[in-house]
């Protein structure tokens, strides 16, 4: 019998949208004729199973569904879900309880990357380098004024758990704080405020293909925008050069700063760290667990301009579980 993969996307967040174009290319890419797949899409309200041309609802506390009286499981789930339940543990813990096997990191990981301020901080004690950073949370007080003082202007202000760039803006005067503020934190009850490195922005994928970790060439992003914002990223607003252009000594300065990131944190799968570059020193960003697969994805970008078939490690992912 064929593998039953349920490939989950979609989410609770705001990049639910993105998610579901990430899921349905995974779809593509995924051999009909070596797998039985259905699409699980996930909301707030429901999670609904497409099969055979129905709509299910999903039964959450078995992960099975009723097709026609008969009950119907999964062998496999592929986690496409960018954001809450699939990128911060929640989805991960509901697996591993019901021993169903899935794609990318385990729920501790998951937790810990999807914090921002958290994997920074970790990364910190190990020697990665990162900007001047401090948290502020809705309900605690905070002094805009001191933290201006200690990351300077411009800064950013980033939401700690979001991603494709929603609730993140530049700041270059202070008399945008109190607003940009207050329109990041409709995106998350902590937000990370950050020194502005004015460098080259360069993001590094990394797959686990056939038992080996693999860092893939990287890609620089030359936004026509202040910074690679939501529209930099979907609307053509960019320009994201593979491979990027660095010499040797940086892309091997690079390699090996991303394969400690990837040991330290246990990443699993597929895996895209962000990194501003300024004076040959690599200033280290963010980790996505589960970066976009859509056609306007950069981790597809990269694993083409390696020379490999993104079908080929999308179906290695499947058959190692």
């Amino acid at each position: 019998m064929k593998k039953h993969i349920g490939v989950a996307m979609g989410g609770y967040t705001s990049e639910h949208d993105i998610s579901i174009k990430s899921g349905e290319n995974v779809i593509k890419l995924l051999s009909k004729a070596s797998f039985e797949i259905s699409k699980i899409i996930v909301t707030k309200e429901n999670w609904i199973v497409e099969y055979k041309d129905e709509k299910i609802k999903l039964d959450l506390d078995s992960f099975t569904f009723l097709y026609k009286k008969k009950r119907i499981e999964f062998d496999v789930i592929f986690n496409s879900i960018h954001g809450s339940p699939g990128e911060n543990g929640e989805l991960q813990l509901k697996l591993k309880k019901l021993n169903i096997p899935f794609t990318g990191v385990n729920q501790e990981v998951a937790k810990m990357t999807y914090d921002k301020f958290k994997t920074l901080s970790y990364l910190k004690k190990f020697g990665i380098t990162a900007s001047k950073n401090i948290l502020i949370k809705r309900n605690q007080s905070y002094d805009l004024k001191k933290i201006v003082k200690f990351v300077g202007l411009p800064c950013f202000v980033k939401a700690n758990k979001s991603g494709s760039s929603y609730g993140v803006e530049k700041i270059n005067f202070f008399s945008e704080m109190k607003k940009s503020v207050e329109n990041c934190f409709k995106y998350d009850d902590e937000l990370i405020i950050e020194e502005y490195i004015d460098g080259r922005e360069i993001s590094v994928g990394m797959i686990d293909y056939k038992n080996e970790t693999l860092v893939l060439p990287p890609t620089e992003i030359v936004t026509k925008k202040e910074f690679f914002d939501y529209d930099a990223k979907y609307n053509g607003l960019s320009e994201e050069i593979t491979p990027a252009r660095i010499n040797d000594f940086k892309k091997k300065q690079l390699d090996k700063i991303c394969l400690k990131i990837h040991q330290l944190l246990r990443m699993k799968g597929l895996c895209r760290a962000d990194f501003i570059y300024k004076n040959e020193k690599a200033y280290f960003l963010e980790i996505n667990s589960i970066p976009g697969l859509t056609e306007e994805s950069i981790l597809p970008k990269q694993i083409m301009t390696a020379g490999i078939k993104i079908e080929d490690i999308i179906h290695d992912m499947v058959i190692s579980l």
